[in-house]
């Protein structure tokens, strides 16, 4: 590791150069030392850049034809896929991925392989179930960041452009797609979650992962308010159940 001040140049750079990419364009943003620090500027001031990232996306498009308001969605769920694929080559060039954390195993990266898809396609079936997953999923990510790097660390970005960046990407689809969230998609969200909790458990006591947190709980996450293991389990499956159903309550005339 070289150091230049209070930058980092890790092997990340040599890994750039073998492919051509001139050290004057490396961006020595790959790790930065300054850590993360919830609740300080580096919190809010990715929350305040989605705010206004997805309210000025919506207005936008709110003004186009149809097909510019697909290619706007696609977009903003590109962008996202984009960070984190480039992500996992970062790890994958500087001999730092890890099976056990960086595989897209849990629900916000299965997510965001999918989300570009279904914006295409208009998928109204999986944007209502989406719609909750994403909205009531990202919400620990949200208050209780599980992140080490603070900025300007290009794993920062990332892990702000999977949780922000997907909750921009669903409304943006859900207000401008106009789609109607029903009891059905309330119940689809909760059955398919159901279906993805054993299946990554499975995959967690196979290969030694914690995939979705089933195994056990983040440090300093709201799970730490919910009891020990498997309690926690069973009550987030509770909080879940009660997010949807606020998230439920703008559509329940409608429906």
């Amino acid at each position: 590791m070289i150091k230049f001040g209070a930058w980092d140049f890790p092997p990340e750079r040599a890994v750039l150069a073998r492919w051509g990419i001139p050290d004057a364009l490396q961006i020595p943003t790959f790790r930065h030392v300054r850590p993360f620090e919830a609740y300080t500027w580096q919190h809010a001031l990715p929350l305040v850049f989605f705010l206004v990232y997805g309210l000025l996306s919506v207005r936008i498009a709110r003004r186009l034809p149809e097909k510019q308001q697909v290619i706007i969605g696609f977009f903003l769920s590109v962008i996202v896929l984009v960070f984190m694929v480039v992500g996992s080559i970062i790890k994958m060039t500087s001999g730092s991925f890890d099976y056990k954390e960086d595989l897209p195993l849990h629900l916000c990266r299965i997510i965001a392989w999918m989300l570009p898809f279904v914006v295409w396609f208009k998928n109204r079936f999986w944007l209502g179930i989406f719609y909750f997953w994403i909205l009531a999923g990202t919400l620990q990510g949200l208050i209780t960041p599980d992140l080490a790097e603070g900025f300007p660390d290009y794993f920062y970005f990332r892990y702000w452009f999977l949780h922000g960046g997907l909750v921009a990407a669903i409304l943006y689809a859900v207000i401008i797609f106009k789609v109607r969230i029903t009891w059905q998609h309330f119940w689809l969200a909760i059955g398919f979650a159901q279906v993805y909790l054993v299946l990554v458990h499975l995959v967690n006591v196979f290969i030694g992962s914690n995939y979705a947190y089933t195994m056990q709980k983040p440090p300093g996450s709201i799970l730490d308010h919910l009891g020990s293991w498997p309690w926690y389990i069973m009550a987030g499956e509770g909080v879940m159940i009660v997010l949807f159903i606020l998230l439920m309550l703008p559509w329940m005339k409608r429906s």
